[in-house]
């Protein structure tokens, strides 16, 4: 009827196929169609990042996020091209039930800076996609736990919970409030005294209270 026919077939992730198709009349069974383009390649989404190097505070409401490629980009190695990362950042223990920030990045980049965060603890989780889709996340904090088959008898390294995953969280910090002013005045030849105290807000989330929070200027 001069439709296009669309077949699924099961086949081996990573494994190339060369395809023809052959169609049958009352007569008998036409010559087969190979297709031009030659083989193709058998691929599944992305694992996930192979680790989150590095999530660390990086200025006023800012957080810096480092990661390293997928150990397996769906074809249980890394010839696969990953298009883009999806990074994801939530409050801690919240579960991604709400997001606080959600950004897309180039595959070929595997760093980000996150501004005007709120002053908070935060957890956060990056997954790479292909051109298949969109592969599991590797959550700050979670473990990580090898699958079932890999490339020369070795695991790939991979982070299935990402389903209700809580993570670890980051604390974002904001530049401190302004200091108390107590006293100014001359307090000997030529010299000033300054007195003042430390700002209420000392530029941290609530209910923390690092020792080395503040220093002076």
């Amino acid at each position: 009827d001069g439709g296009i026919f669309l077949q699924h077939v099961r086949a081996m992730k990573g494994r190339r196929y060369w395809v023809r198709v052959t169609a049958a009349n009352g007569e008998g069974w036409g010559a087969p169609g190979v297709f031009a383009a030659g083989s193709v390649r058998c691929l599944s989404t992305p694992g996930p990042p192979s680790d989150l190097g590095e999530v660390t505070v990086a200025g006023h409401l800012a957080l810096r996020v480092q990661w390293r490629p997928p150990l397996d980009s769906g074809a249980w190695d890394t010839t696969e091209a990953i298009l883009e990362y999806l990074v994801q950042v939530a409050q801690e223990g919240g579960a991604f039930q709400s997001l606080t920030a959600s950004r897309r990045v180039q595959g070929n980049l595997t760093s980000l800076l996150l501004r005007r965060l709120p002053r908070t603890r935060l957890t956060v989780r990056v997954a790479a996609a292909n051109v298949v889709g969109l592969g599991s996340f590797f959550t700050l904090g979670s473990p990580v736990a090898p699958t079932s088959a890999g490339v020369g008898g070795l695991g790939i390294a991979s982070a299935p919970l990402d389903s209700g995953e809580l993570g670890r969280g980051v604390g974002i910090m904001a530049l401190p409030g302004p200091c108390i002013p107590l006293y100014a005045g001359p307090c000997g030849p030529s010299e000033l005294c300054l007195a003042f105290d430390a700002p209420r807000d000392t530029g941290w989330p609530p209910f923390e209270d690092p020792s080395d929070a503040l220093s002076g200027g």
